[in-house]
């Protein structure tokens, strides 16, 4: 486990969702998350994240990636890169 995901046990998914789908950056479904992060993730919680604007929502297929424009976004991308996580 990463020093960052024992600092913040708390937000331990919300970390790995945004790193799974920064690697990423494709379209992924709620199961392809949960493999690839390795938990489970509640469909609230990357609802809340695509209400945030962090997160685009495809509705047909109900697929989800990660917002490159999103100036929060792209800190996020840096801050994990500077701490390699």
């Amino acid at each position: 486990m990463h020093t960052l995901e024992l600092l913040f046990r708390k937000c331990r998914a919300q970390l790995r969702i945004l790193k799974i789908m920064l690697e990423s950056g494709e379209w992924m479904s709620l199961y392809e998350i949960q493999k690839k992060a390795g938990i489970t993730v509640s469909e609230d919680l990357i609802e809340l994240m695509v209400d945030l604007g962090l997160v685009e929502k495809e509705e047909v297929f109900k697929r989800y990636r990660i917002n490159r424009e999103n100036k929060l976004i792209k800190s996020i991308e840096k801050f994990f890169e500077e701490v390699g996580y």
